[in-house]
């Protein structure tokens, strides 16, 4: 079986697809060489290896890697929330029509991207408008 260590002198494995049985008369359908299908121990990794670096994505990969050493459990980060708000009022919706002086927001769009791609999670807060105080003497 997949992963199971190999008899005694055996030098390869054949994959049991690559093979017919009729009662006790095995029959191998392609040519093997010595070594094939065979990892020997420490191949992947030694005792005390560090198998994932600090600030590793954790995707199916790392999940497989840990869970072939027994790791039920590993230290994660939280990923950051990064809030985008664009003021001006010259700013308009990315759907909406812009008016001769305004133009569509996308560098919130632009942002929010950038952020997801660095392992972010991005809100786009809703667009606010320049707030101009008059200023009396």
């Amino acid at each position: 079986m997949t992963g199971a260590p190999a008899p005694a002198g055996a030098d390869a494995v054949v994959m049991v697809e690559h093979t017919t049985s009729n009662g006790d008369v095995v029959e191998v359908a392609r040519s093997i060489a010595s070594g094939d299908n065979i990892v020997p121990t420490g191949a992947e990794a030694h005792r005390g290896d560090s198998l994932l670096a600090p600030g590793t994505w954790i995707d199916e990969a790392v999940i497989a890697v840990a869970a072939s050493v027994g790791k039920a459990r590993v230290q994660v980060y939280v990923r950051p929330k990064v809030a985008i708000l664009s003021t001006g009022d010259e700013l308009v919706g990315i759907s909406e029509t812009p008016d001769p002086n305004q133009i569509r927001n996308s560098n919130s769009h632009s942002l929010a991207a950038q952020v997801r791609k660095s392992g972010g999670e991005s809100i786009i807060l809703p667009l606010r408008p320049t707030r101009r105080h008059a200023c009396v003497r």
